[in-house]
């Protein structure tokens, strides 16, 4: 049974942005074989039982919606995770940090100085310092740049913030200690 404070990762099958983004940063393999996601939200629950997803969306900045508004428009697989007990946090608190960010803008160029916040940013920002850490950013296997990201860049006409620091759905997933919830 979802919980606030739980996580929702989709998995990185729906447009070539999606796919990019799993391949330029998949850890995952030999983890428990997890599968590569683009996409992180946080779960609220409301006490009349009522499912929201807080996130940063490339349409909207910095949303709630319904979960089942969220599955239907992601029309992707979804995994929920909670974190360990170890990771001490009050949901509550996660979550008014997740209101205070709603009607943010999205960061399309993923660089720490660019205002706004893309998904795993939006998580990383709500949750209290030291759950998650910052790495360096890559944007393909092996430190190289895949063909896709230099085009988005040049559209962009900003730098790829190679190596500049970051986080991603996979990198969460590889550096906490998280167990599946079902819904």
């Amino acid at each position: 049974m979802l919980k606030t404070g739980d996580l929702v990762f989709v998995t990185a099958t729906a447009d070539e942005l999606a796919k990019t983004i799993g391949a330029s940063t998949q850890l995952n393999k030999g983890k428990n074989n997890l599968p590569s996601y683009s996409h992180v939200g946080l779960i609220e629950v409301t006490d009349h039982g009522e499912k929201f997803v807080l996130h940063a969306t490339s349409k909207g900045g910095c949303i709630r919606e319904t979960l089942s508004g969220f599955k239907k428009r992601v029309a992707e697989h979804c995994d929920f995770y909670r974190l360990s007990p170890r990771y001490h946090f009050d949901p509550s608190t996660v979550l008014r940090a997740a209101y205070s960010l709603l009607g943010s803008p999205y960061n399309f160029s993923f660089a720490p100085t660019a205002p706004g916040f893309y998904c795993a940013d939006f998580i990383y920002t709500i949750f209290p310092t030291g759950i998650f850490s910052l790495v360096p950013m890559t944007f393909g296997p092996n430190h190289t740049v895949l063909p896709f990201w230099h085009d988005y860049y040049q559209k962009l006409a900003v730098k790829i913030p190679v190596a500049e620091p970051g986080i991603n759905p996979n990198e969460m997933l590889h550096q906490v200690e998280m167990f599946t919830v079902f819904e």
